[in-house]
């Protein structure tokens, strides 16, 4: 009786172990798809906060609308993706500004300095100042400069120093694409150096009272961009 009790023991054991096996084969039992996404935040401001405002993400594998909120804020998530960089635009009363974010978990401050760095990218790209969104995050060009940080650093320098003659004593933070920004609102004058700076390019005709770059500043921006022409193959400025 002994034998017979063992023998049972045993036949447990391997049916416990066959199905841990099939469990492991079939991913633990869980057929749930992993879902790849991104999702990117950051504020969109002229010296005011954009408030209300429409707000799309725009990824190689889809886009995602939003609205900024009252401080200018907004987080947009786009699923079934897996890289980037994308293409953020918000709507204004004076047009459109662009921002750019390598990819997920990326803060994109929105404002018309990162409108004169998507215009720059662009152009050194060769995809065009003006091209489609779509265009941005398909170009393989403008994912070099997105993923090599020596390359966006500089080419984010070149911004600055192509409106440098605009600007005379005034500095731009080299982080204004990404670095945090508190900008005015309807109801606070709380700000911070990001915000008001552009205040400030503002008062030089740097940004028009529309909201957007003047015309002679992306021309001056993107003729040094058209000398500094990065490729995917090389990386180089």
């Amino acid at each position: 009786m002994k034998a017979l009790s063992g023998q049972k023991h045993i036949v447990k054991l391997l049916a416990t172990a066959g199905l841990a096996a099939t469990l492991v084969a079939c991913g633990g039992g869980s057929d749930t798809p992993t879902t790849n996404k991104i999702t990117v935040s950051g504020t969109a401001a002229t010296g005011l906060a954009i408030s209300g405002a429409t707000i799309t993400m725009t990824c190689k594998g889809g886009s995602a609308n939003g609205t900024t909120g009252p401080d200018g804020t907004y987080s947009l998530t786009v699923q079934n993706t897996q890289a980037g960089p994308c293409v953020i635009t918000v709507l204004t009363t004076g047009g459109s500004l662009r921002s750019i974010a390598q990819g997920d978990g990326a803060h994109a401050n929105v404002t018309p300095l990162t409108e004169l760095l998507v215009s720059y990218i662009g152009v050194q790209t060769g995809v065009g100042a003006g091209a489609s969104a779509s265009a941005f995050v398909n170009s393989p060009n403008v994912a070099t400069v997105m993923t090599n940080p020596t390359v966006l650093s500089a080419s984010v320098g070149q911004v600055i120093a192509s409106i440098k003659p605009f600007i005379g004593d005034l500095i731009v933070p080299a982080d204004f694409l990404t670095g945090p920004l508190q900008a005015k609102t309807a109801t606070s004058s709380a700000n911070n150096a990001q915000d008001q700076i552009l205040d400030a390019l503002k008062l030089r005709g740097v940004i028009t009272t529309a909201g957007t770059p003047a015309a002679n500043v992306v021309a001056a921006a993107t003729a040094n961009a058209a000398q500094h022409v990065v490729t995917g193959g090389t990386g180089g400025q």
